[in-house]
């Protein structure tokens, strides 16, 4: 049995499933943990005693602290989990890398800066601890499908990008670059602003930005107001059809290119399909994933260079923004 530390105890630490629908996905890092019979939580951390508590007790985890250096030298772990606020990351991966855990799954971005997530890369190199990052698409079996087909040519080339989202380039923005480098490889910014009248802080704007690829396709980024409601999705215009993930991801829909019916010689989008989407099983995923390379010794998935390299375009595009 592998065992497990929780550093943060908030909603993706657990909140998101607390009095969740029996039979649900899990979609906390504690939900996905329980749901996996070969590890366990010992152990759990918020600086909030209160709340490390209640953690505690729900979760059925034994200890809980309020502080990493807390807990006793001897204790050893096989997975640390990062859920804490950003600017808490480097000093948390700093205090438990005398755990010596085999795995560190921390949430994005890794730390405040792309330099600070360079460190703890080093860092955690440097002590045999493998640092993988919660993009959590890179679980989702549904988006792995749409990449493959594309680069099978299934739907001709891709023409151009628009992908909406909102809540900070660097909270929300991240997610959607980190999916889009994966669809059209590294990115190159043409024109980024901030949007005005956002309600986000100025160190994690809303930004509108068009992109290009090194294959010159073109990305146009959209940022809307998340006060008003949650918005992620993705439209790919390629030469033969339209492809659009709704919902964050929960639903997908394609339409095909066809003869047009009422002008001669001309070409039309078809019947709308949908489909349900994958990312309601991608915590699980991540954790199952997680587990099965510690039973293998064999760890593939990480992405810690792409995170970074994600980190570094939203520092450039807040920079591009400002000046």
């Amino acid at each position: 049995m592998y065992t497990a530390l929780i550093v943060g105890c908030g909603n993706i630490a657990g909140g998101y499933d607390v009095s969740a629908i029996e039979g649900a996905y899990a979609k906390s890092h504690a939900g996905a943990y329980r749901k996996n019979p070969n590890i366990t939580v010992i152990a759990c951390v918020d600086p909030v005693g209160e709340q490390a508590e209640e953690f505690a007790n729900y979760w059925d985890i034994d200890a809980h602290y309020t502080d990493v250096r807390k807990i006793p030298e001897d204790q050893k772990f096989d997975v640390v989990s990062i859920c804490s606020p950003t600017s808490f990351h480097f000093d948390a991966v700093l205090a438990c890398i005398r755990f010596r855990p085999q795995v560190i799954f921390i949430e994005k971005p890794i730390c405040a800066t792309s330099a600070e997530s360079r460190e703890l890369k080093a860092l955690c190199m440097a002590n045999d601890i493998h640092l993988i990052v919660n993009y959590s698409r890179r679980w989702d079996n549904k988006i792995s499908d749409i990449i493959d087909r594309l680069n099978d040519g299934d739907f001709g080339q891709i023409r151009s990008v628009i992908a909406t989202y909102n809540k900070g380039i660097l909270n929300n923005g991240s997610h959607m670059l980190d999916l889009l480098q994966r669809i059209v490889g590294p990115l190159h910014i043409v024109h980024a602003c901030v949007r005005e009248g956002s309600s986000q802080a100025n160190h994690d704007p809303d930004i509108d930005a068009i992109l290009r690829s090194e294959t010159d396709v073109l990305v146009h980024l959209v940022s809307t107001e998340a006060t008003d409601f949650s918005l992620f999705e993705l439209k790919l215009i390629t030469s033969n059809a339209e492809i659009s993930m709704l919902d964050g991801g929960l639903r997908w829909s394609i339409r095909g290119c066809e003869d047009h019916s009422e002008f001669a010689g001309y070409q039309k989008l078809g019947e709308l399909l949908v489909s349900d989407g994958g990312y309601l099983p991608v915590m699980e995923a991540a954790i199952n994933s997680i587990v099965d390379q510690l039973e293998g010794h064999c760890f593939r998935i990480g992405g810690i260079d792409t995170a970074i390299t994600v980190q570094e375009l939203c520092e450039a595009l807040i920079r591009c923004s400002y000046e």
